[in-house]
């Protein structure tokens, strides 16, 4: 019993302590990059951002509901879009059943302007209306849903929900930006969660020329920042 009772104080003694150890803080973010802008400073991922200025903070946390309802299932995300001056855009999903015959599904764009305090921006704000309709009569995605009764790929597609829709700064091409702006009224139950991109090609304007040189030397565009689902 001796000899038991000695070996067994032994491995005991021999093994690690953990007094003083540090436990990670379980909202650790991985790989998170930060930039500058307008004062604003933004730290980020691929899937969650923050951005602190005079005390003010605006994050991607704001925006979603975190199971502000009462359902048996709930879970959501979100995938950082584009980041370009003042102007943060990120794709938020969602799924939760809250009882009956099926789940709710939903997926959408989210663009705010730090600027003006996190509200909603368009690309009619930033680029004009004229100019963006020019560009939307040139999309694929909008001249086949006019010749599907404004559908496309069971997706509504109208002026609110894409001139006055959230968008993502895509990619610089010559003198010219792709944007992808996200569309999510679906028609009925069977297409819950569906979203389609209409791209369009908008010529830079003055006031965003410097931002998109910046935000495409920095990889904060869309092309550089999502991350598309394998299989997708």
């Amino acid at each position: 019993m001796k000899t038991l009772l000695a070996t067994l104080a032994l491995l005991i003694a021999l093994l690690p302590t953990t007094a003083g150890a540090q436990t990670p803080d379980a909202d650790t973010r991985p790989h998170m990059r930060t930039v500058e802008r307008a004062g604003w400073t933004i730290e980020y991922s691929s899937t969650w951002f923050e951005a602190t200025k005079d005390g003010q903070t605006v994050s991607m946390d704001d925006f979603l509901y975190r199971d502000s309802m009462d359902c048996m299932e709930w879970t959501e995300s979100g995938k950082l879009l584009s980041i370009v001056g003042t102007v943060v855009t990120f794709e938020w999903s969602m799924y939760a059943y809250c009882g009956g015959a099926h789940g709710w599904a939903d997926t959408k764009f989210i663009s705010i302007d730090l600027s003006r305090a996190g509200k909603a921006v368009t690309p009619a704000d930033l680029f004009g209306k004229k100019t963006v309709q020019t560009a939307l009569e040139r999309s694929p995605e909008w001249k086949q849903s006019r010749n599907e009764g404004g559908v496309y790929q069971c997706v509504l597609l109208h002026e609110d929900n894409t001139i006055g829709g959230p968008f993502a700064f895509h990619r610089l091409d010559d003198n010219a930006v792709a944007v992808r702006i996200g569309v999510g009224e679906h028609l009925s139950e069977a297409c819950r969660g569906t979203l389609v991109e209409v791209e369009l090609y908008l010529p830079v304007p003055d006031k965003l020329a410097a931002d998109l040189r910046r935000a495409d030397e920095e990889g904060t565009l869309m092309e550089d920042l999502y991350e598309p689902v394998e299989g997708c």
